[in-house]
């Protein structure tokens, strides 16, 4: 995980969920070893086990154990740059997936992404993680959670995956990621990866 990096801006919507949670989102920042001047730059990156570090004491700070998908319903398209703005010019969601899976080495440069369809059914692969001691699921819920995010500011709140399945293990109030999900959600599973409905990514 050390040689790995993700956006800076990614910082951005978890210090906003922090301080809706009345945490001192500068000093937790600081406390894993990220400068927080100019997470605005486009530019910037931060290494995966900050961001990790960052979303683990988020957890603990807040008692939270949803904090990273609480954190991810606070992103804007700006937190993504171009591709943040393209999901909302395209024409169809499937353009934004498929972007996302393109330019995924963009947001981190661990993440494994695919686009596979199966039938009716289009599913989102997020590949197997980069684990190494700091890893942490709450960074798999932000992904989870940054794209329903940008799904439903493309087609609206009531947008809904199929199905959701996470690699974590299942957490003390399931319902809690199904609602936040606004889909079933399995876990445990052998890889994460989100399906939708072709009729609904395809119009």
């Amino acid at each position: 995980m050390a040689v790995h990096s993700v956006l800076a801006t990614f910082v951005l919507p978890v210090a906003q969920a922090m301080r809706a949670r009345g945490v001192d989102a500068m000093e937790l920042v600081e406390s894993a070893g990220i400068d927080p001047a100019g997470m605005e730059n486009p530019d910037r990156r931060i290494p995966m086990t900050s961001w990790h570090q960052l979303l683990a004491r988020s957890v603990e700070e807040t008692g939270d154990e949803a904090f990273g998908l609480f954190a991810a319903e606070q992103i804007q398209p700006q937190v993504l740059h171009g591709l943040g703005l393209a999901w909302l010019a395209g024409d169809r969601l499937l353009d934004g997936l498929a972007r996302t899976v393109r330019f995924s080495k963009m947001m981190s440069t661990g993440a494994d992404l695919s686009l596979v369809q199966e039938g009716e059914e289009v599913r989102l692969v997020i590949g197997p993680s980069v684990k190494g001691e700091d890893f942490e699921f709450t960074a798999r819920d932000f992904a989870m959670g940054m794209l329903v995010r940008m799904c439903q500011l493309t087609l609206g709140e009531f947008f809904a995956p199929l199905l959701v399945e996470m690699e974590r293990p299942c957490p003390q109030q399931p319902d809690r990621w199904e609602y936040m999900l606004a889909s079933r959600v399995h876990f445990d599973c052998p890889v994460a990866r989100m399906s939708f409905s072709l009729a609904d990514i395809n119009e």
